[in-house]
């Protein structure tokens, strides 16, 4: 990636995790050769959350951003309740559809939804986020979530406030969060609070080798129309959020 970059060549890219730990230097490194870098297809799937978020005023800040990015998890967890399947019946499913990869732990523990969810922050605010703990909340924390309990989804949750970013990756019960509790299946939800316009819901399939072609090809047509630079300014602290802060804050 660094060398395409170096050596003058656009990228448009679905990697997430290399991206996420990499987002600041390639920012600058795209700039510096005077190339775009496109990642749309690494978070949400079909739903052009990147074009959304760059699009977004300045005179609009976004105060934070929620929902649901991981279409492998969200597919086992849907199964399991709508087909009271087991969850290694689900996860048989999911392989055999090819919404799980091999290493699909990394999906059910929350490192997938972490990748995504810095990723959006360096969107939303231009700013690195930075925490030397930063980790997820496990579906298989014991504590965490109850595979029989209805109603619980992998949920991501990032907020803006006085120079710090709280977030939150790991289990949460969506049954009383309406713009959430029907996702299903493969879908994705993106919701974005913004301080003047309020709450806007983006919806998408998160899995699938058409959606993320549909979308780099996206990427493709507008790199060729536009050029778009951004840098991230700086970096914030994160802070992780327990699993009652979230339910304060989603109550």
């Amino acid at each position: 990636m660094e060398d395409a970059l170096k050596s003058g060549k656009h990228v448009i890219m679905s990697s997430k995790k290399t991206l996420a730990n990499n987002l600041s230097d390639f920012l600058k490194l795209a700039q510096e050769s005077k190339v775009q870098l496109r990642f749309d297809a690494c978070v949400g799937g079909g739903i052009p959350i990147y074009q959304v978020l760059l699009n977004s005023s300045s005179e609009n800040h976004i105060k934070k951003i929620y929902g649901i990015i991981n279409a492998t998890t969200n597919f086992i967890l849907t199964a399991m309740e709508e087909h009271q399947w087991s969850f290694e019946q689900a996860l048989t499913v999911a392989k055999q559809k090819g919404y799980a990869e091999n290493e699909w732990a990394t999906d059910l523990d929350g490192w997938d939804a972490i990748y995504k969810m810095k990723i959006l922050a360096g969107l939303a605010w231009k700013q690195d986020l930075v925490d030397q703990n930063l980790q997820p909340r496990s579906l298989f924390e014991q504590n965490g979530c109850s595979f029989e309990r209805r109603g619980k989804r992998q949920l991501f949750y990032i907020e803006e406030k006085a120079g710090i970013i709280s977030y939150y990756v790991g289990p949460f019960d969506v049954s009383k969060l309406p713009a959430v509790k029907h996702v299903s299946g493969i879908q994705n939800c993106i919701m974005v609070d913004y301080e003047n316009s309020g709450l806007r819901n983006f919806y998408g399939n998160g899995a699938g080798g058409k959606e993320t072609a549909s979308i780099m090809i996206e990427d493709l047509l507008d790199l060729l129309s536009r050029k778009r630079w951004f840098v991230l300014e700086g970096q914030v602290r994160g802070e992780r959020l327990d699993y009652e802060d979230m339910v304060e804050k989603m109550n």
